[in-house]
């Protein structure tokens, strides 16, 4: 059996679901006409079907067919059950782009956590020796199994189901008011690195239909005015100069060299603006006179420290590192330093945006995240726990 996925609150995400196939060898058969009318019952099969296969050697019954169709099948001579599992996910489409799927046969993990946590969801078949007698005859083989069938790992993902229904929603509901071209929400617990809900919905732009992707791990942008904190970390880590400077009144003609370069605000701001309102105002202008007050190595190390640059260490199949060059690979640190400030010439995806984001919440403190909190063995005990 492959291992289950639960959230957080061990309710059921993904399962298998043992069907089956049926084959009879009529020379084993001792009552033909009793086993055809068990098949009709239990299988709900015309007549005629039944009838019809019989005349064969080998009557094959395709189906697939559960568990509970089966049952009185099991016992009886001659009958052959071949187990085929199917994947099933009981929440239908909730965090499907995270759980991500298995292949036709059900037995190994192509995408999303299926995929990442394959080696533990995986279980080791079994074998055991039996003899078959003269005329076919099934003999069992006296002593254990030669190899002990085990089922693969449960494991129980960090997402609360109720919480990621709630976020999928409220995505969608986002996007289409919006009429915008996608979005992603993550949350954090920023005491453990857990994550509780993670969603994204891309918009394709033929069809206008919402098309779900697993984007906010795997597609990096540039963040913008949204990581100014990262640089006003640096000035506060580092002692830098953070005395207020001129807000130009929104349109700042930058000196660069034998050149010049302009910088604008949406919020235009004239006379000293203060480190605390360049972030109140998400001042462009304000951020790159500070960042300047920074040595490049003191800009791109607060930012790399933050998890920028390098993969989160989720485990997630393509997760991307985004972007964050070296000072040395810089052309001109009065282009770069300034941008970075800005949010412009690095990229980070969502989830490391929220990770950054939940250091500053957790005093400073950069927790690894993740979306596995616990492994169980086949009998329920705990093999490994998040901390």
């Amino acid at each position: 059996r492959r291992g289950s996925i639960y959230d957080r609150n061990g309710h059921l995400l993904a399962a298998n679901q043992e069907q089956y196939r049926i084959t009879i060898a009529l020379n084993e058969v001792r009552d033909t006409a009793a086993l055809a009318a068990n098949l009709e019952r239990s299988l709900g099969l015309p007549k005629a079907r039944v009838a019809n296969e019989f005349r064969d050697h080998y009557p094959y019954f395709n189906g697939p067919y559960t568990a509970a169709q089966v049952t009185t099948l099991r016992a009886v001579r001659g009958v052959h059950l071949d187990v085929l599992y199917q994947r099933v996910y009981p929440m239908q489409s909730l965090a499907d782009r995270i759980l991500g799927r298995v292949d036709d046969n059900g037995a190994k993990g192509i995408e999303g956590m299926e995929k990442a946590l394959d080696t533990l969801l995986q279980g080791r078949p079994g074998m055991e020796h039996d003899l078959l007698d003269a005329k076919g005859n099934l003999l069992r083989s006296p002593g254990a199994p030669l190899l002990r069938p085990v089922a693969g790992r449960d494991v129980y993902l960090t997402i609360d189901d109720d919480l990621q229904g709630v976020v999928e929603g409220a995505l969608r509901n986002a996007v289409a008011n919006n009429n915008a071209r996608g979005g992603d929400i993550v949350i954090v617990d920023v005491r453990s690195g857990e994550i509780l809900a993670i969603a994204s919905v891309r918009t394709d732009s033929n069809t206008h239909r919402l098309a779900s992707t697993s984007s906010a791990l795997v597609e990096p942008n540039e963040p913008g005015s949204t990581s100014k904190l990262f640089t006003v970390a640096a000035l506060l880590r580092t002692g830098a100069d953070t005395t207020p400077v001129d807000g130009e009144g929104g349109r700042w003609i930058m000196p660069i060299g034998r050149g010049t370069r302009t910088i604008a605000d949406v919020d235009k701001r004239s006379g000293p603006v203060t480190l605390g309102e360049t972030v109140k105002y998400s001042s462009n202008i304000a951020i790159s006179k500070f960042s300047l007050n920074l040595q490049p190595a003191e800009q791109y190390e607060a930012i790399r420290d933050f998890g920028f640059g390098t993969p989160l260490g989720i485990g997630f199949p393509g997760e991307a590192s985004g972007k964050l060059q070296r000072p040395a690979l810089w052309v001109n640190r009065l282009l770069t330093q300034p941008s970075l400030g800005q949010g412009y010439e690095w990229e980070a995806t969502a989830a490391q945006l929220a990770v950054g984001y939940a250091a500053i919440a957790n005093h400073g403190v950069l927790l690894a995240p993740t979306l596995l909190r616990e492994v169980h063995d086949e009998h329920g005990v705990v093999t490994w726990r998040h901390q």
